[in-house]
């Protein structure tokens, strides 16, 4: 500090962009250099992108399976009802992801047990000639309840209905009470 005058730009210079605090130069600057996404001028990329108008949304979901082999069916006895959960029952099926509590039959094996019933999520197009094939049937679980899927849809469409009728009865009921405020 010469002659006691207070230094204003901390030995940066005056007029240069980086003698200013907030900019920074690497090699010989201090300070606090320039904000993220600054390209020195140039039109950042941020800029450049084009943007999606619109409320983001979800996209697709991938459906993640615990999957049971063929097999695996094996293991059960004839003509009975076969799930995973009777599989793990026998041994065969090791443990249950509680991510992934909805299940795929898959093909790829023999399958030498007859007249089974097996009951599922979703089934492949080779497990389900092979079932059919020894005599066995295929039963399509819902995936938010682990009913049979033509039991699931027949709950939803009694729901339905019962909402229905409780709706018109509401209609009918607001009806008539404008009726009785008019008069």
């Amino acid at each position: 500090m010469a002659g006691g005058c207070a230094v204003k730009t901390q030995g940066l210079g005056v007029r240069n962009f980086l003698s200013q605090s907030h900019n920074f130069c690497v090699f010989f600057r201090s300070g606090g250099g320039t904000r993220p996404g600054f390209e020195g001028g140039q039109t950042p990329l941020y800029r450049r992108l084009p943007k999606y108008v619109g409320k983001p949304h979800k996209g697709h979901k991938k459906t993640v399976f615990t999957l049971i082999k063929l097999e695996m069916l094996n293991a059960a006895e004839q003509g009975s009802v076969a799930d995973y959960y009777s599989l793990r029952e026998l041994g065969v099926a090791t443990k249950i992801n509680k991510q992934r509590n909805i299940f795929k039959v898959v093909g790829g094996g023999e399958l030498t047990k007859t007249g089974l019933t097996v009951r599922a999520h979703a089934f492949t197009e080779s497990a389900r000639a092979a079932i059919e094939a020894a005599g066995g049937s295929c039963v399509v679980l819902s995936r938010t309840k682990d009913i049979p899927l033509e039991q699931a849809i027949a709950e939803k469409a009694e729901i339905a209905a019962a909402q229905e009728i409780k709706r018109k009865e509401l209609r009918a009921l607001k009806a008539s009470r404008f009726r009785l405020s008019s008069v």
